[in-house]
């Protein structure tokens, strides 16, 4: 199994280094979070943006995208 020493933290990226126990090898894994969540609205389709201003979504017209901010 791989160890790892990372601690959780709030920020948006980090440098992750693992030691495999059984060879004791370290590598380097690095992970960039993106900023957000949403979608701009200009980049949502029509039939997305309705799906977001109606109260629930129909079957098989669940959006792909995630929500422009103002929908959440």
């Amino acid at each position: 199994y791989i160890q790892s020493q990372y601690q959780p933290s709030k920020t948006l990226s980090t440098d992750i280094q693992m030691r495999d126990v059984n060879d004791n090898r370290t590598s380097t894994s690095s992970f960039h979070a993106p900023e957000t969540n949403y979608t701009p609205r200009d980049q949502i389709l029509e039939e997305e943006r309705a799906a977001f201003e109606s109260d629930a979504f129909e079957f098989g017209q669940i959006p792909t995208h995630a929500p422009p901010q103002q929908f959440c």
